[in-house]
């Protein structure tokens, strides 16, 4: 579940460094697991969209649910 920066915590840009850290060393698949990312309530509209973003460069896909 990724969600907002949390001062004074983390730092400005951490939920997507954190994200990028995943998508890039942990394995993709676990043994018949499919992995889902849940975006959850993030307040920053363009940390949003670069978490999305990066999540698709991966090959992810996206649904909205309505809160």
């Amino acid at each position: 579940m990724i969600g907002n920066d949390i001062p004074p915590l983390q730092c400005a840009g951490q939920l997507y460094e954190n994200t990028l850290y995943a998508l890039q060393h942990e394995p993709r698949w676990l043994a018949g697991c499919r992995r889902v990312w849940v975006v959850n309530n993030v307040v920053n509209e363009t940390a949003e969209r670069r978490v999305v973003r990066a999540l698709k460069a991966h090959g992810y896909g996206d649904e909205h649910r309505p809160a």
